[in-house]
């Protein structure tokens, strides 16, 4: 949602960033293309070919637009899933101070 804070990582790495969430986009792909998301978004995702041939079977898409993103010292996360985005509400990502 527009002002969360996110909370950004390295694949198998740390947390070395965080933004705000200026606006979020949620599509199900059975009624929203994933052509005309690609059309709409693409030049924006930067994605090349590869990632959007491993989406072609998703049923759901996120898009979240960034702001005032920053570095940070890295911190470890405990997160082991291949889950691309965790609410921190949920509780199911503790960080390692």
């Amino acid at each position: 949602m527009p002002g969360d804070v996110i909370l950004i990582k390295e694949v198998g790495g740390p947390i070395c960033g965080v933004a705000l969430a200026k606006e979020t986009w949620f599509y199900d792909l059975d009624f929203e293309p994933l052509d005309r998301i690609r059309s709409k978004y693409g030049d924006s995702i930067c994605g090349d070919e590869e990632f959007w041939a491993a989406r072609a079977d998703a049923s759901f898409a996120t898009l979240i637009e960034l702001a005032e993103t920053t570095t940070m010292f890295p911190l470890d996360a405990n997160k082991r899933d291949r889950r691309g985005w965790v609410s921190l509400r949920s509780m199911q990502l503790s960080l390692a101070i």
